[in-house]
């Protein structure tokens, strides 16, 4: 099976006053296409910081990121805007609906960013607001939709340009018990639909129970589950 993901002898530290900290030692890591990963660990411990590099939010000090045969620490600007807008999707802890748009709308913007047209990208945005139960509420802006609905758009926006990876980070960390459980169960369903890899970022033992390969960020490095 293809590797999705390898990262190759990864640094990456952080200046705080005079102390640098170092946050990622020398990681070492493939994962598999297809596979659901969670990263669990304590606060601080630098999950978010891996992720946003493999999203090229952030940058490594030294090492390799391969996404797909790609090495993202070797493209330019250009290069890495079409990474971040064709090969990866993110969801954030918080949902980052454009408040001016419709749940609509809001899916929409990826895939006509990607130069796909009016018509193809409200037909891929449909289809995906059908698997996370909001076509009912297409027409609806942000301010209108509960919390757990506009995560259920945030995570169809993600979906929209078919990514080869879907990076989340703590998806369902500012929901309620249950709207957790559904978000958790809808993500789960249309990435084992899709075949889309997932690294999913949780403090949730129930979300974390869900992955194929678990793992605990500890001291830079991870440790298997």
């Amino acid at each position: 099976m293809m590797d999705i993901l390898e990262v190759k002898n990864l640094y990456k530290s952080y200046k705080n006053g005079d102390e640098q900290l170092q946050i990622i030692k020398g990681l070492n890591f493939s994962l598999p296409a297809g596979k659901r990963m969670v990263i669990t660990g304590e606060s601080g411990c630098g999950k978010s910081t891996f992720l946003n590099m493999v999203g090229s939010l952030d940058q490594s000090d030294s090492g390799q990121i391969i996404v797909n045969g790609t090495d993202i620490t070797a493209l330019d600007a250009a290069g890495l805007c079409q990474y971040r807008n064709q090969t990866i999707g993110f969801v954030f802890q918080f949902h980052y609906l454009l408040k001016e748009l419709t749940a609509l709308e809001n899916v929409m913007i990826p895939a006509l960013v990607a130069g796909l047209s009016k018509k193809d990208a409200s037909e891929r945005a449909m289809e995906l607001l059908e698997s996370v139960k909001m076509t009912h509420r297409k027409d609806f802006y942000p301010s209108r939709l509960s919390g757990g609905e506009r995560q259920r758009v945030a995570v169809a926006r993600a979906l929209v340009n078919n990514p080869a990876l879907l990076l989340a980070d703590e998806p369902t960390g500012n929901l309620d018990q249950d709207n957790s459980r559904l978000v958790e169960k809808l993500l789960f369903q249309i990435v084992e639909q899709r075949r889309t890899s997932l690294i999913l970022v949780t403090h949730d033992p129930t979300i974390a129970s869900h992955g194929d390969i678990k793992v605990k960020l500890e001291k830079g490095k991870f440790i298997a589950l």
